[in-house]
């Protein structure tokens, strides 16, 4: 559905709400991670009534079982996603305007920054073209060639802070903070440690450099309350060394190493507290899907994300960046009984605004909101 813009303004609710809307992917899908549990929510929701949402991908997703789960009609391209835009670049613009040929969004969202310009390069003339909008799964500073967001119509923010930290020559396009989506009524709350046993903490995340476990074995290092036992759902580059690491700090027999599991949350038999100290996040879903469990946080406040998710008191507790001893301290009041954790029904409250149907609305107004500022415009550039 396409809106003239001499078109009646009192369109109607149920035409707004249902924009086509297309995820264009242009990196490297494996299947497993955050932005590979966001995106089948997401489309999901924007697919309602069905046929409404789509995704592209230039190859196949390594987790065969993620791709068949998609609630969507997928377009897949047969390039190899590696370097593709250097070596496949003809390849990849056939593959793009095909898609656009065929399912006509009114909106694209590129997961990369250079699926705006590639989009804005194929889309056909003479009929009005989609909706760009930037939706980044990771720090916008890290973007290598900050210029061709530029070519977005506009960015949705996961966080605040993504927004906030686009690079300049980006920000003056429209940005929408739309969040990261849970499915809280698609989850079942994991119970806590029983009355008199160890405190069941736990992390989830790929072992990588990343994500600063080792600042987790620190703190748990310095508690001078040994109630507790340290489950690790994931495996990375870093396992190796973090093993090591819990034997040189005498931890070993606290600490139990599950490796990578499909479902991290059917791993462990219970969870008192998510424990959480990145360097950097993109907007971390780990979060998100522990408090959609009644599971509550103990984080360091690292960009981006877990500021705008940790509600102090209420689903957990936000420490600064690198408070390692802070983190032990916490953990001392907590397996001592000198604070009390917050209870389940409370820190699944705290998740409601994460819902799929939530983020999708955020996602369609953008593209309304965006849409009507195009056409409102008769200059700019590159528009």
């Amino acid at each position: 559905m396409l809106v003239n813009a001499g078109e009646s303004s009192a369109m109607s609710a149920a035409m707004r709400s249902s924009p086509s809307v297309l995820v264009l992917i242009t990196s490297h899908v494996v299947g497993r991670g955050g932005r590979e549990a966001v995106i089948p929510l997401v489309l999901r929701e924007l697919g309602r009534p069905p046929g409404r949402g789509a995704l592209a991908m230039l190859d196949h997703a390594d987790e065969v079982a993620w791709e068949r789960s998609l609630p969507s009609v997928v377009y897949v391209g047969g390039i190899d996603a590696q370097g593709a835009l250097r070596q496949h670049l003809p390849s990849v613009l056939r593959f793009v305007s095909n898609v656009l040929a065929d399912f006509r969004p009114d909106a694209v969202l590129v997961t990369e920054p250079v699926g705006a310009p590639l989009v804005r390069l194929v889309s056909a003339t003479g009929r009005p073209r989609p909706v760009v909008l930037s939706w980044l799964h990771l720090d916008p500073r890290e973007v290598r060639f900050p210029s061709v967001l530029c070519w977005a119509d506009g960015h949705l923010g996961i966080c605040a802070g993504v927004l906030d930290n686009l690079p300049a020559v980006a920000r003056r396009r429209q940005g929408f903070v739309v969040y990261n989506p849970v499915d809280v009524d698609q989850v079942r709350p994991v119970p806590r440690g029983a009355p008199g046993t160890p405190l069941p903490l736990l992390f989830v995340g790929r072992l990588h450099q990343q994500k600063r476990a080792d600042r987790i074995l620190d703190a748990l290092a310095q508690t001078t309350v040994r109630r507790w036992v340290l489950h690790v759902v994931g495996d990375g580059p870093e396992a190796l060394a973090l093993e090591a690491r819990a034997r040189a700090l005498n931890l070993q027999d606290r600490v139990v190493w599950h490796g990578w599991v499909p479902d991290p949350w059917s791993a462990v038999p219970a969870a008192s507290l998510l424990l959480l100290t990145s360097r950097v996040e993109g907007f971390p879903v780990v979060l998100l899907e522990a408090i959609a469990r009644g599971v509550p946080i103990l984080a360091m406040d690292c960009p981006f994300g877990p500021s705008e998710i940790v509600v102090s008191g209420q689903n957990g507790w936000l420490l600064p960046t690198g408070d390692v001893q802070g983190m032990a301290r916490v953990i001392d009041r907590i397996s001592s009984g000198a604070m009390p954790l917050p209870s389940p029904g409370a820190v699944v409250e705290t998740a409601e605004r994460f819902a799929p149907g939530a983020v999708a609305r955020r996602i369609i107004q953008a593209v309304w909101d965006v849409r009507r500022g195009r056409m409102g415009s008769s200059h700019g550039s590159p528009m």
